[in-house]
């Protein structure tokens, strides 16, 4: 955390949802990253990607025909 910055981050915010502090924030964001690994991998959140968020291939193709087009899949940022 904090050695690399991407220009579409905004640590800020998510930092916000953690503590006042962004020290307290970054423990805190830590401690809910370590709290989720014994989870394993969670099929929602796995594989699929655009595709499986749109309903599968043949809603791309629909998607497609109609002229809609969309570069990214929206799970991530729902939390």
């Amino acid at each position: 955390m904090g050695r690399f910055k991407g220009g579409w981050q905004d640590t800020r915010y998510v930092l916000s949802m953690f503590g006042g502090t962004v020290s307290r924030a970054r423990r805190q964001y830590k401690q809910f990253v370590a709290e989720g690994i014994p989870q394993g991998r969670r099929p929602e959140l796995i594989g699929g990607g655009l595709v499986r968020s749109v309903g599968g291939w043949g809603a791309v193709k629909k998607l497609r025909k109609m002229g809609a087009y969309q570069k990214g899949d929206v799970r991530p940022l729902n939390f």
